[in-house]
């Protein structure tokens, strides 16, 4: 999907910058294109940056409970319970 965002909104990017070179006016209907475009490709990356953050914090608290769970001193049973 991200892939495919980035490849359309190089491809509106290209032919706005080619009109704009040739001096030709942009309709307001290609700038509204791009801009969905881009909002579009924006939202895709946050989520997939929502998901590295997760995953990232999960390993993070994972490693950081085996560490603990690792350091911690074996707990002598002295009968009480």
């Amino acid at each position: 999907m991200t892939d495919k965002l980035i490849q359309e909104a190089e491809a509106r990017a290209k032919r706005l910058k080619k009109l704009a070179h040739m001096g030709k006016p942009v309709s307001f209907g290609e700038l509204i294109k791009a801009h969905e475009t881009i909002g579009s490709l924006c939202a895709e990356l946050g989520r997939l940056r929502a998901d590295v953050s997760f995953w990232k914090e999960t390993a993070i608290v994972e490693t950081s409970a085996r560490c603990s769970l690792q350091d911690a001193p074996a707990k002598k049973d002295d009968g009480n319970g």
